[in-house]
């Protein structure tokens, strides 16, 4: 792996990056319970801001995997999927893990969020037709939230031999070790309003047992809001990754 300020005992690793919403943030704290896996509990957006400031954002993801004393570490900013030959060129043995959730549950939780319909939509569609041509790289692990969360063993099982790691029983069991993403001290089921009220809850979310919340984007929105999903530009991808068409109700572990 990619040497990090040039100590051969830390790697750059792995980068989590999706459509928004797909779990990148429950599958970053997983992997963050595993005891050689540092994970930065923020979105560091390194390919996102000026190159100048990308050494300082390295650095400190240094100094900080050096401390835990780890010796990998997996960074999650969902908008880097748009970065990912940039990211390939700057760490050419670094690995990706992107998730893939069915896109009416994704475009309901953003849209529940901005509410901006549209957006929600295009967002899903864009980053998972990415993440379909990826499909097939050595250095890609794709694969559904909703097996993750119903198949967790065996989900991340393939997941650690995907990262050279060794499989262990905390991974299940990393909602026993509360992590709190974004620097918040405290996490709330309750809150649900924007900005720092938001941020609680999600950390509420992502520190419970693996839970399934498929279909939730029938309590949001209905089924003539998301033809563009359903019958449109969305479709080829949903029946793809098997949320629609002949795999739709199949209960394995989705492969490509």
């Amino acid at each position: 792996m990619a040497a990090l300020a040039g100590d051969g005992k830390i790697s750059m690793q792995g980068f989590i990056c999706g459509s928004g919403h797909s779990g990148t943030t429950l599958i970053a704290t997983v992997l963050g319970a595993h005891p050689d896996i540092h994970v930065p509990y923020r979105e560091t957006e390194m390919f996102l801001r000026p190159g100048f400031m990308r050494p300082s954002i390295y650095r400190r993801i240094v100094r900080e995997t050096l401390a835990a004393g780890k010796t990998i570490c997996i960074e999650k900013t969902p908008r880097h999927i748009k970065k990912i030959e940039q990211i390939r060129r700057a760490f050419p043995e670094a690995k990706f893990i992107m998730p893939v959730r069915d896109g009416r549950d994704v475009a309901a939780s953003i849209y529940k969020r901005t509410k901006r319909l549209n957006h929600s939509i295009r967002r899903w569609i864009d980053s998972t037709r990415i993440i379909a041509d990826q499909i097939g790289r050595a250095d890609v692990f794709v694969y559904r939230h909703e097996d993750l969360v119903r198949h967790s063993e065996e989900v991340l099982r393939r997941m650690c031999h995907f990262l050279e790691v060794e499989f262990v029983p905390e991974l299940l069991e990393y909602h026993k070790s509360e992590r709190n993403w974004h620097g918040l001290k405290k996490v709330s089921k309750t809150d649900k309003r924007w900005g720092l009220h938001h941020n609680r809850r999600r950390n509420w979310q992502v520190n419970q047992p693996f839970f399934d919340s498929s279909g939730s984007w029938k309590k949001i929105l209905r089924d003539d809001q998301l033809l563009e999903i359903t019958q449109g530009d969305g479709r080829p991808l949903m029946e793809r990754f098997g949320y629609l068409g002949d795999r739709a109700n199949d209960p394995g572990i989705w492969s490509p």
